[in-house]
């Protein structure tokens, strides 16, 4: 980003905001093609499980009765549901498998 931002370049802000709207898009197209990949293999899939428990989503209680406490867990839940979010919407096919991954770790302990 320039230091040389003039309030009265329209044409320049308007480059700016299409370059911005770019590189969003690709950083998403990267991120989503990263998920697929780790629901691929199991390593991936375990990883993310824990992620998963260490937040606290889909249905964790973020409720405390400390305030700072409950706005962490409010805030580590919000993270969760969002990689939550993301496995759904882009690697559905391989959740049975994350369940069953995790399933099969809780018995064989």
């Amino acid at each position: 980003m320039s230091h040389d931002y003039d309030p009265h370049d329209q044409i320049g802000q308007m480059r700016q905001a299409e370059r911005d709207t770019a590189l969003a898009k690709e950083r998403e197209t990267r991120l989503i093609a990263d998920v697929k990949w780790l629901m691929q293999g199991p390593r991936g899939r375990r990883f993310l499980r824990a992620l998963l428990d260490h937040t606290g989503a889909p249905h964790g209680d973020p409720f405390d009765e400390n305030a700072v406490s409950m706005a962490r867990n409010v805030g580590r839940q919000s993270v969760g549901r969002w990689i939550y979010q993301l496995i759904l919407d882009h690697a559905q096919a391989e959740f049975p498998l994350l369940l069953k991954d995790d399933n099969d770790d809780r018995n064989a302990n």
